[in-house]
């Protein structure tokens, strides 16, 4: 009888901690965040995992917005399954050129230093296409875009259009596979930096050249192809925050809805 009540016992635990994963997809995917340290939301203003194109009290759990903005659809930009990097819910998908969603929005809270964070699947790249930007009333803004055919650039453009680029080389970003991509700004440090899979890249150069801040509240979040380079991209689990800080920014890549 020992021997067959060790196997009901062993048994038993085998199928409660198969039922644990089963019913807790959280866990697999790391609700604790990617780098095993909890996740921070303090400081974010925008958590947008595309399953939706506003923040009403319905999606609540899945997408946040401080300022609760209503994302509008441009040209063929679409949400879809399809685009999802979690195998199920929503991503953003970016066939062609001009695809966008921009989000009005009247934060003051990104005026100095701010974070930008996503999952990035390139289908067909091509040089110039954006893919982020974040602009004030005056026209002054920073730009996340594809250029030199592996590589990202991370652009800040004040009124006259000078323009700084900070250039992430060597990261060598394939196409046909997601990646995580974030930027970081503070332009009291003059810093801005680029981090492709948790390593940095961007550093040196433009990278720590003077920016300015932004000359009045930030107007827009815009995410897609706003110029006519045709890119065909999906974006997930798009997170704006205003902590530069976080280093190496990992902690909430893997999270599955906005933690309440």
């Amino acid at each position: 009888m020992g021997k067959y009540c060790k196997r009901i016992v062993l048994l038993f635990l085998l199928l409660f901690a198969t039922n644990s994963y089963a019913v807790s997809p959280a866990i697999l995917h790391g609700m604790s965040g990617g780098s095993g340290s909890s996740c921070d939301t303090s400081s974010t203003v925008f958590w947008w995992r595309a399953e939706a194109a506003d923040f009403s009290g319905t999606n609540g759990t899945l997408d946040y917005s401080a300022g609760d903005d209503t994302g509008t659809l441009a040209s063929s930009a679409a949400i879809n399954t399809d685009a999802s990097y979690f195998g199920s819910g929503n991503g953003l998908d970016i066939p062609t050129g001009s695809d966008s969603i921009s989000f009005d929005t009247s934060s003051t809270t990104l005026d100095d230093e701010g974070r930008f964070e996503v999952w990035l699947y390139v289908t067909t790249w091509l040089d110039d296409t954006s893919i982020f930007n974040v602009r004030d009333d005056d026209n002054n803004f920073f730009e996340l875009q594809l250029d030199y055919s592996d590589e990202i650039e991370f652009n800040w453009v004040d009124s006259s259009n000078t323009r700084l680029a900070c250039v992430s080389s060597g990261a060598n970003i394939s196409t046909g596979g997601w990646v995580f991509v974030q930027v970081s700004w503070n332009a009291s440090t003059d810093v801005r930096e680029i981090y492709v899979d948790g390593t940095r890249y961007g550093s040196g150069g433009n990278c720590d050249t003077t920016i300015n801040s932004f000359a009045g509240a930030v107007a827009t979040h815009r995410f897609g192809n706003i110029r006519l380079a045709a890119s065909d991209f999906y974006m997930d689990n798009i997170i704006v925050s205003t902590d530069s800080t976080i280093d190496p920014l990992t902690t909430c890549k893997d999270e599955e809805q906005w933690p309440e």
